[in-house]
């Protein structure tokens, strides 16, 4: 049996674990940078806020973002004529 990357128990071989973990390590590594970016934005725009103030800030902004691509997505959606407006 492997361990984890980051040493905290066993992964069995059989289930691909091993590939699995080393996916979730390389996605966490590529978006590091942009993650740092949007901390330290947040914290520029308002620099009393405690870390928790920081967190749901970054939580809106990434809800937002979300709700933003999920509304692009359904405009590209045929839709019934009957429903076009």
């Amino acid at each position: 049996m492997a361990t984890t990357a980051h040493g905290d128990g066993p992964v069995p071989q059989e289930t691909g674990g091993r590939r699995a973990l080393d996916l979730l390590d390389k996605a966490i590594t590529l978006q590091t940078p942009l993650v740092r970016k949007n901390i330290a934005r947040a914290r520029r725009r308002n620099p009393e806020a405690t870390p928790l103030q920081v967190i749901r800030g970054l939580e809106r902004m990434y809800v937002t973002s979300l709700m933003g691509r999920g509304r692009q997505w359904a405009e590209r959606l045929p839709r019934p004529a009957s429903v076009r407006a």
